[in-house]
């Protein structure tokens, strides 16, 4: 789970990279994005237990499987007794991982030549 949260944590610093070296006053606002995915996630709970009924169940499926959330529970599903997570979970989580470091790595790479040159 440590490894697949590194890549696609890397991914997603690939792709900020390229996006606040052109326009720097975007870098004041990842920590304000990084706190809401947090709240969303569910970082300080399990959304399973804390998601109210009458959401709609795709709007709940969304949510559950949003890549920030799906990693928390895979962590969870290691450290909890109780929490079990899924095979498929595993492979949708890799494959998040994967499809979004290979997205930021050629999205970088890309605008390389002018990194540096101000």
């Amino acid at each position: 789970v440590t490894a697949m949260m590194y890549v696609w944590t890397l991914g997603l610093g690939f792709i900020l990279a390229r996006i606040c070296s052109k326009t720097p006053d975007l870098a004041n606002l990842v920590p304000v994005f990084t706190s809401l995915l947090r709240f969303i996630a569910g970082v300080m709970y399990s959304l399973h237990t804390m998601m109210p009924k009458y959401v709609p169940h795709s709007i709940r499926e969304i949510l559950f499987n949003e890549p920030w959330a799906l990693m928390l529970n895979l962590a969870r599903s290691c450290c909890v007794k109780h929490c079990h997570a899924q095979p498929w979970e595993w492979g949708l989580g890799a494959g998040y991982a994967i499809v979004i470091v290979v997205i930021g790595f050629i999205y970088f790479w890309r605008d390389e030549a002018r990194y540096g040159r101000d």
